[in-house]
C-alpha cells in the first residue's frame, strides 16, 4: 500500500511540471533591396583584400631589407677604405719609431721616401669614395702641411734627429685625429 501510495505521488508529480506542447513560428524578415550585394560580393572581396595586404607587405619587407644589406655593404666598404689609410699610416708611423729609435734617418725613410709614404697617404685620403667629405677634408689638409714641412725640413736638415722627430710628431697627432674621425664615421664607440 505504501508502494501504491509513492506511485500516485510521482505521477502526479510529473503530471504538474510538464508542460503543454506550443509551436513557435518564426516571420522571416523582408530582405532589404541594397542588401542583396553584400552575399555576391562576400567571396570574392575577401580574397582580394587578402592578395592585396599580403603583396603590400611583401613589398615593404623586401625594400627594407634592401634598404638594410645597401648600409651594411656601405658600411663594409667604409670599414675597408678606413683599414687601408689607417695602414698607410701606420706603416709611415713604424718606420718613423725606428728612424727615432737609431736617433738618425735610416735609408728606408729618407727625406725621399718619407715623402713618398707621406705622398701615398695624401693620395689614398684623396681617392676615399664611401667616407664622408666633412671627414676627410681636415685629415687631408692636416698631410698637406706635414707634406709641406716634411720638404722644408728636408731642404734645411739641422740634424736628421730633429727631422725624423719632427715629422713624427706631426703625424702620430694626425694618426690619432684618423682613428677617431674612423671611429666617428663608424658609429664606434669607446668602452
Amino acid at each position: 500500500m505504501i508502494l501504491h501510495a509513492a506511485t500516485i505521488a510521482a505521477f502526479f508529480f510529473v503530471d504538474q511540471t510538464q508542460q503543454a506542447q506550443c509551436a513557435v513560428q518564426y516571420v522571416q524578415p523582408v530582405p532589404e533591396e541594397w542588401k542583396w550585394w553584400f552575399g555576391a560580393l562576400a567571396p570574392w572581396v575577401g580574397p582580394l583584400l587578402s592578395g592585396v595586404v599580403s603583396i603590400y607587405v611583401a613589398w615593404k619587407l623586401f625594400h627594407w631589407q634592401g634598404e638594410k644589406d645597401r648600409k651594411q655593404w656601405i658600411r663594409d666598404q667604409k670599414k675597408a677604405e678606413w683599414r687601408e689609410l689607417l695602414d698607410a699610416a701606420r706603416e709611415c708611423q713604424f718606420d718613423l719609431e725606428i728612424g727615432l729609435t737609431e736617433r738618425s734617418i735610416l735609408p728606408s725613410i729618407g727625406p725621399k721616401e718619407l715623402l713618398e709614404r707621406l705622398m701615398k697617404i695624401a693620395v689614398i685620403l684623396e681617392d676615399r669614395v664611401f667616407i664622408d667629405r666633412s671627414i676627410l677634408n681636415p685629415l687631408i689638409s692636416q698631410y698637406d702641411s706635414i707634406i709641406k714641412n716634411t720638404i722644408k725640413l728636408s731642404r734645411s736638415i739641422i740634424g736628421n734627429y730633429v727631422f725624423v722627430e719632427e715629422v713624427y710628431s706631426t703625424h702620430t697627432e694626425n694618426i690619432r685625429a684618423m682613428r677617431e674621425a674612423a671611429k666617428k664615421d663608424l658609429g664606434i664607440k669607446d668602452r
